[in-house]
């Protein structure tokens, strides 16, 4: 035991010392003899096992047994092997990086510029060799990938919740560039474990992460059933002139979808009529032109699941536990489609009426609930039973302004209210809405926005 843990303890000080220098090669050797003592051998011996109990008073016991020893170096042990697995993973990360490809990239066949021919990519791509190094260039990211989930697996096993953050953070930010080319699919069974080790260990304060990671594995899960929504906005067949709007429409046609292998057209014959200064009132429906394959709603509902805990657990009761309005902004967005795509109602109140007046953060949920409400309303999914009525939305962003901690999000906001009310032709909204917007173009808002540091819920 005394000559495992030296061992252990030298290769991972020669793999930290090599990580803070940046020297990768020396890294990843270091850290790949001191992870060969993770054989297996090494067990968590918890205080209050039968093996550990003695009858003696804890006062009169001041000299440790060979068991508490042995359980003490055990947990030194595996929590410095969670430690340099992380280095191992990132050591061969930044290997994949030399080699000009990222995690998840695909790799450039290279070019020699002695040897200009028009088929040499084509020929390349076809070459053996390449194939056998795009293989090779797979594997260190996979290698990668175990050793991160590796760590997650020890710090869940000695309790300890930074091991596990650590860990998942790794993930995260050399998966970031993926998700920002929208790739989420292939990253589900990477981040499914990292979730459950964070719910398991809970959050302790990394709220932003969880959250994180949440929304984008909610995403990878929908993204193989999301339908392709029409490329017109979708209105209802038959639009009366309202008393407040400024214009009105007449019989309007609803934009048909393209069909694809999750979704199926049906043909609408239906035609209802209503008066009022916004078209989303229970007197006048917007037809629903997409069907959802019934074989993906276990994924859906499982996805609205991980969206509905990492809400919950953001709600702002817990000080700890705060958010960027702007992070709950898109989960709140996705939340919502969630529901249209099972054609689940959202309730009267939005979910928020007990807590509007006991936290900002629920004040402003409502008012971004209903204005996503009313904006999805026109995609081809059919309009929620109990959707807002487009002046109950502005009345409730205004009445929100106090809990706006991110500029942004409010833009946002008014311009969307803005267009919607341009689309039903209520022109009077059209310019109250965006007069709020423009606001946000003077000399004083700019700064305000080019200043304006990340707040936390």
């Amino acid at each position: 035991m005394r000559n495992s843990l030296y061992g252990v303890r030298l290769w991972s000080d020669l793999a930290k010392l090599a990580r803070k220098q940046e020297v990768w090669d020396v890294a990843r050797v270091a850290s790949t003899f001191c992870l060969l003592y993770d054989d297996g051998r090494w067990n968590i011996i918890r205080a209050n096992d039968s093996s550990l109990e003695t009858t003696l008073p804890k006062v009169q016991n001041l000299v440790a047994t060979n068991e508490e020893i042995t359980a003490h170096n055990n947990t030194e042990l595996m929590r410095i092997l969670a430690e340099v697995y992380c280095i191992h993973g990132e050591a061969y990360l930044c290997k994949s990086r030399d080699e000009g490809t990222l995690l998840g990239d695909s790799p450039s066949p290279p070019q020699d510029p002695k040897l200009k021919q028009k088929n040499q990519v084509t020929n390349t791509l076809d070459d053996p060799d390449w194939k056998t190094y795009c293989d090779w260039v797979k594997s260190l990211w996979q290698t990668a990938i175990n050793d991160f989930k590796r760590a997650l697996q020890l710090g869940c096993e000695l309790s300890e919740s930074w091991l596990v953050y650590s860990a998942a953070a790794y993930l995260w930010n050399y998966c970031k560039h993926k998700f920002d080319q929208a790739s989420f699919r292939e990253f589900v069974p990477v981040f499914q474990p990292v979730l459950t080790a964070m719910k398991t260990i809970g959050i302790n304060g990394e709220s932003v992460l969880y959250s994180e990671i949440s929304y984008v594995l909610a995403k990878g899960i929908i993204q193989p059933w999301l339908p392709e929504l029409p490329t017109r906005i979708v209105l209802p067949l038959e639009v009366e002139k309202g008393k407040g709007g400024g214009g009105g429409g007449g019989n309007t046609t609803a934009g048909i979808a393209h069909s694809n292998t999750a979704i199926s057209n049906r043909t609408v014959q239906s035609s209802m009529t209503g008066s009022d200064n916004s078209i989303v009132t229970a007197g006048m429906k917007v037809p629903r032109i997409i069907n959802i394959d019934p074989d993906a709603t276990p994924e859906l509902k499982q996805a609205m699941d991980i969206i509905e805990n990492a809400l919950t657990l953001t709600n702002g009761s817990n000080d700890n536990n705060k958010i960027p309005l702007s992070l709950r902004h898109k989960m709140l967005t996705l939340w919502v489609y969630l529901r249209q795509l099972l054609n689940i109602n959202i309730p009267r109140n939005l979910s928020h009426e007990h807590d509007e007046n006991k936290t900002p953060v629920l004040s402003a949920s409502k008012a971004i609930t209903a204005v996503e409400m009313i904006s999805s309303s026109r995609n081809g999914l059919g309009e929620f039973v109990n959707c807002p009525t487009l002046n109950d939305a502005i009345k409730w962003v205004e009445s929100a302004n106090i809990s706006w901690n991110d500029c942004i999000v409010e833009l946002y906001l008014w311009s969307k209210l803005a267009l919607v009310s341009l689309q039903v032709k209520n022109f009077n909204n059209v310019i109250s809405c965006s007069e709020k917007g423009l606001k946000f173009g003077t000399r004083t808002e700019i700064t305000s926005l080019k200043s304006q540091k990340i707040q936390e819920w």
